[in-house]
């Protein structure tokens, strides 16, 4: 029998985080490859329109200004991933409140280049 949430109780966490789904745990190395792929990616493009003259007609500036906030998203996810892997490593250490403040600036970071990913498709 599933017990019913009720609005005006207290939930705690582990009431709010039951699930019948299996919990599935990727390691976080798969997500540092997938950036550093994206990053590699987005700088052969923008050496592709640095290099070929016919390539640097106007509207290839937005071509690179997607590449570029393409490239700055996986830029940021590097630098969590790397936080995390140092995190689980043991080389830092919980700091109170650093950790959840880093990865809600980075995490916006990341927001902010989706959405100029967005804007450069857009236009």
């Amino acid at each position: 029998m599933k017990h019913i949430i009720n609005s005006y109780e207290n939930i705690n966490n582990t009431a709010r985080n039951n699930s019948d789904c299996p919990r599935v745990v990727l390691p976080e190395e798969i997500f540092f490859t997938i950036s550093i792929v994206g990053v590699l990616e987005n700088l052969i493009v923008l050496l592709a329109v640095f290099k070929n003259k016919n390539l640097q007609a106007p509207m290839y500036f937005f071509i690179c200004s997607l590449a570029i906030s393409d490239m700055l998203g996986s830029l940021y996810k590097i630098l969590e991933n790397i936080l995390i892997i140092l995190r689980n490593m043991g080389y830092l250490k919980p700091r109170g409140s650093f950790e959840t403040t880093a990865d809600d600036i980075i995490d916006s970071l990341f927001v902010l280049s989706l959405l100029g990913s967005i804007f450069s498709l857009s236009v």
